[in-house]
This record gives structure tokens, sequence and C-alpha cells, in this order.
């Protein structure tokens, strides 16, 4: 199976073997070299001696007796390698090694030292038995080759050096390996456990348990993930309470015209009083109009919804349209004994949009100062030119907003109070319909202090 954990523990594995392996196989090369250098540099220096010790002799001796001589001052100084020395002839006179002597050698490098007159190496020499490396080096009276002094050592033991250094490589690379996959998988573990309960939380959301959160676990990228889980599981919570709160609103809203129109209708049907008709008439048609204006609030939300919102976009003389508009709704806060007063400075100001839904911003916005205002209260509306901007302002001294709601009274199906009528989302489409008009609105309100809408075009 295709998890974090086995591609975190294979991924770790590949890079380890591989870092490993180069890393013996570095080392195990050095470690030969150095042996093999060693071994080397000893017989170079060995070498180089053999002509100042055959000169120090004294030169009334023969060869043979100067042979022994040589030899017996570089053996007492020298017991690793194995010492010959070869006269022109290639006889083996000394021996270290205690092979007969006067018995021909036949040695490469004693050959091509004897010929040339050089010092000759050899270091791929295998007997029946060991790997030797040897060095031939002439010996010299007068520029004349005289014989040879061969130096040779057994790599038997270097070889089974490097041996034993590339099982411990290969013991520490095993053991390497298996730290790191321990350690993978605690690695592995301290993320997938995390992701683990992060995919839980997500799993019993889907299922629709909203109240459901992730632990965090860590500091971490993953720990901020599962903070951003909380915080957006909270926020469909919220958006869970509301949208119930507005299928009450709405049930509620549509309920009580409803049961008035039935009430009424029942009643007219056998009442006969000419002034009770015409009372139930006109509350039927009242609570009609209200019905169509909320199934109309529905359905510009669902066209809000679906981003298909239509505008017939025209010149409009803004200021008529808010000096209707404020004297529309005169007659409505006179019922409240509210004062509405309205404060413009232009006489006319052209601007490019929809005036049913300008209107229709208005008429909300006021409905919402009418609503929250209590009786023997204030709402102003002051309309002015700034800059190439056109500011209307709607003030109302009522209940005021809460500052931890301020920003949320935009968002669909929020109502500040739960308990007043309507359906959470005048204010969303008031939003919108100002957008597209390519303005803005804001709000500022304190608890009690009363609340100023501010539309930008």
């Amino acid at each position: 199976m295709k998890t974090i954990k086995n591609k975190i523990i294979l991924n770790y594995s590949i890079v380890v073997v591989l870092t490993v392996f180069s890393l013996e196989v570095i080392f195990i090369l050095f470690a030969q070299n150095y042996y093999y250098s060693t071994i080397k540099n000893y017989l170079n220096n060995k070498a180089t001696s053999v002509n100042e010790i055959y000169n120090d002799i004294m030169p009334n001796k023969d060869f043979n007796e100067k042979a022994r001589e040589i030899y017996r001052k570089i053996i007492l100084s020298d017991e690793k390698s194995r010492v010959q020395i070869i006269d022109m002839d290639g006889s083996i006179l000394v021996d270290s090694a205690g092979v007969r002597l006067n018995e021909v050698s036949a040695a490469d490098d004693v050959n091509e030292a004897l010929k040339n007159g050089d010092i000759s190496f050899r270091d791929d020499i295998v007997t029946e038995y060991e790997k030797i490396y040897a060095i031939s080096v002439p010996i010299k009276d007068n520029n004349r080759t005289r014989g040879v002094v061969r130096f040779s050592v057994s790599l038997e033991k270097i070889d089974v050096a490097i041996k034993n250094i590339m099982i411990i490589c290969i013991v520490v690379g095993i053991l390497v390996l298996l730290l790191i996959l321990a350690l993978s998988l605690i690695l592995a573990r301290s993320i997938i456990v995390p992701i683990q309960d992060l995919k839980n939380a997500t799993e019993q959301m889907a299922s629709g348990n909203y109240k459901v959160r992730a632990n965090k676990i860590t500091e971490d990228e993953i720990g901020d993930l599962a903070e951003t889980f909380n915080y957006m599981a909270e926020e469909i919570d919220k958006s869970e309470k509301i949208k119930n709160d507005f299928i009450s609103s709405i049930s509620h809203e549509l309920r009580t015209p409803l049961t008035s129109i039935q009430g009424w209708s029942e009643t007219l049907m056998i009442e006969d009083d000419e002034e009770d008709r015409k009372l139930g008439l006109s509350i039927i048609e009242s609570e009609t109009k209200r019905l169509i204006n909320l199934v109309e609030d529905l359905l510009d939300f669902s066209r809000y919804q679906k981003n298909t919102f239509s505008f017939d976009m025209k010149n409009v003389d803004i200021i008529i349209l808010i000096r209707d508009v404020v004297n529309q709704y005169k007659v409505k806060a006179n019922e409240k004994n509210i004062k509405l007063t309205l404060d413009i400075k232009d006489k006319s100001r052209i601007i490019w949009g929809d005036q049913a839904r300008l209107k229709q911003v208005m008429i909300n916005l006021l409905e919402n100062a009418y609503k929250f205002t209590d009786y023997n209260g204030n709402i102003s509306v002051s309309a002015y030119s700034e800059e190439s901007k056109f500011k209307i302002e709607i003030l109302d001294d009522g209940i005021g907003i809460d500052k931890e709601n301020l920003n949320k009274i935009f968002k669909k199906f929020f109502k500040v109070d739960t308990n007043k009528p309507g359906s959470g989302i005048g204010l969303a489409l008031c939003n919108e319909i100002v957008k597209r008009h390519d303005g803005e609105i804001s709000v500022q309100s304190e608890k009690g202090q009363g609340t100023r809408f501010t539309i930008t075009l």
C-alpha cells in the first residue's frame, strides 16, 4: 500500500543505503591505498639505502663478501620483508627466507633490474600461496651493475586487514541502516499520527458532525493545518447554525402571513359586516404583498448564490431616488413616532446604475433602521458628493450592534436579533448590489448608540 509512512521509510532507506555504500567503498579504497602505499614507501626507503651500504663496505672485498655484509646490515634493521641478494648470473647469494643458495631467481623484477640497471617494482606477483609486492635494486660499483638486492613483502596480512575492515564497514552500515529505519519509523509516526487524526476529523465532518475538532499534536505546518481545520469547522458550524436559524426564520415569516390570510379568509366567508370585510381584505392584501416581497428576496438570494443577478444599467438620478424612498417611509416611521429627516445638498446627481436595485438597497437599509429603532427615535438620511464619489448615509439611534457582530452583518443568513422578523439575507443582497455598482457599503455601530450605514458610489 502506498502510504506516506512507506514512502518516508523507502526514501530514507534508499538515501541511506546509497550514502553508506558510497562512503564504505571510498573508505575501503582509501584504506587499501593507505596500506599499499605504506608498504611501497617502506620498501622504497630500504631500496635507496642499498648502494650507500654497499659503498661503505671496504673496496678490497669481493662481491660475495660484500653481499653478505649488505645482507647482515639490512637484515638487522628489517624483520618485515624478505631480502635476497642476486648476482649478475641470477644466482641467489643470500636469502632471508632460507631458500637454497645459488638457485637461479626467475623473478621478472630481478631480471629487469639486472638488464636495465634501474630499480624495478612489481605489485602484481601472485604465487601459489600468496600475493607479493617486490622491489629489486641494482647494486652498482662505478656505475657498473654487480648484482641485485630484492625486497619482497607478503600482502596476505594486508589483504586480511582490508577484508576485516570491509566486514566491519558492512556491519556498521547494517547497524546505521537499522538505526535510520528506526528513526524513519519514529519520524513517519510523528507525521502520520496528526495526519490520521486530521483525516478522522475530516471524515466525521463529512458525515455531518460539525462539532468535531482536530487535535493540534505538533507545532509545525501540520499543527497549523489542524488549527486551520478547526477554524473551518467553527465557521461551518456557525454557518450551519445560521442556516438553521434562517430556515426557522423563513418558516416563521411564511407562517405568520399565511395564518393571517387563512384566518381572515375563513372569517370573510361567514362575515356579513361591510367594515369587517374591508378590513379583512386589506389585511389579506397587505400580507400577500409581504409574502411577495419575501419570495422576491428569496429569488434574489438564489440569483445571488448562482451569480446570475440581472441588472438594467442606465443613467439614474440618485437624488430623486433617495427622496422618493424617504418620502415613502415617512408614513411608516410615523407608526412608531420616529423622526425621519433627509439632508441632501446636491440638487441632482446622475450615476450609472440599476434604479430598481438601488431602490431595493435604500428600502432594505431604511427597513433595518426602522426595525431596530425604538418608538420616538430618530433616523436621518444624508447624501453628498465627496471628490469623485457620492455618499449616502443612513443613521439611526436604535439598539446598535455588538462589535463582534459588525464583521458578520453582511454574511448571508446572519441576523443581529433572531427574535426580530426578517430573513437574514437583506444586507447580503445590499452588499452584492452595491459591489456590482463598483461601490462599497460600510457600517459603524456601538451597542446602545445606534448604527450608521454608508454607501459609497
